[in-house]
């Protein structure tokens, strides 16, 4: 069974369930809002080498290249780990 692994818990990932959905299932609190890889609300950073390329959708080359994911379309095919995003220059203000 794959692992998501968030602020040094391993939290384990249910069939095809999005990291995104882990996470919430597991009383996480985790920051959303389309659920579907539009909104980019849940962007999140990983320090795993493989990320699935579906879950950089949308995200320009330099996110990419810094390992950003959108959790909520990220499908690990292996154990992933994801930290919070908490740089104040990658959020925008919404009108």
């Amino acid at each position: 069974m794959r692992k998501v692994i968030f602020d040094n818990a391993e939290l384990d990932c249910l069939g095809s369930e999005s990291v995104l959905d882990t996470l919430l299932r597991h009383g996480i609190a985790a920051v959303h809002g389309c659920r579907v890889g539009h909104c980019h609300s849940c962007l999140s950073r990983s320090t795993s080498d493989h990320l699935p390329k579906d879950s950089q959708l949308g995200l320009n080359d330099a996110l990419i290249a810094q390992n950003y994911l959108l959790p909520c379309i990220c499908r690990p095919h292996e154990d992933i780990e994801v930290v919070k995003v908490e740089d104040a220059r990658l959020l925008k203000r919404a009108m």
